[in-house]
């Protein structure tokens, strides 16, 4: 963990016509194929997370994502131009920062330890012409100072182990510049106890979710 690639800024973005939205059988598709040869450890959450999406069984990213889209282009109307996503997941969050930011300048640099979030994000950059750099880098090892007007740091502190995550949000914070702003989530719920989730059936709700949605 720690190391660190950058990919060169693309081009200007161009004028958002269908609201930078997702093709999200396609994303979980090319998200299933690109885990089994670029993840390590979180290949079955990478391989899995568009379709829970799709299911609309996972919030994680679908929970108050319009408070979330408004708030964001609120501070990009204020200014902001510099904008980090503190752990991409897929695009989802690339997704949401576009839309708010849509006919604003700005530029985005997508943060995640794993490969395909990343290639992900690269992709969708550039079918969109979205101003997105790829940077991999554990969050454990960030180390940036005054780059940014906005960290989004969407559930990623779930994924951190919790002695880590005072030292993460310091430095998200040298990260931001003079007047910036961390825009954090954090689940603060239990997680369902082992015999709910059993007799739930989480796992067949979720596939006769996809078969009834025709995926």
């Amino acid at each position: 963990m720690g190391s660190v690639s950058v990919e060169g800024r693309r081009s200007a973005p161009a004028p958002c016509k269908d609201g930078y939205a997702e093709d999200l059988p396609v994303l979980a598709q090319e998200s299933f194929a690109l885990a089994q040869g670029l993840c390590r450890d979180c290949d079955e959450f990478h391989a899995l997370w568009p379709y829970l999406r799709i299911a609309r069984k996972s919030r994680e990213v679908t929970a108050g994502i319009g408070v979330l889209e408004s708030r964001l282009a609120q501070l990009f109307a204020a200014g902001a131009e510099q904008v980090a996503l503190a752990g991409a997941g897929d695009t989802g969050l690339l997704s949401t920062v576009a839309r708010a930011g849509a006919g604003r300048p700005r530029s985005i640099v997508a943060i995640d330890r794993c490969a395909t979030p990343l290639e992900l994000c690269r992709r969708f950059a550039e079918r969109w012409s979205l101003p997105v750099d790829i940077l991999r880098q554990d969050l454990r090892d960030l180390d940036l100072e005054d780059r940014f007007d906005i960290v989004l740091a969407h559930s990623v502190l779930s994924f951190i182990a919790a002695p880590s995550r005072l030292d993460v949000l310091r430095r998200f914070n040298r990260s931001l510049r003079r007047g910036g702003r961390l825009v954090l989530k954090f689940n603060t719920g239990h997680p369902m106890a082992e015999p709910v989730a059993r007799e739930y059936h989480y796992a067949d709700t979720i596939i006769a979710t996809l078969e009834g949605a025709g995926v």
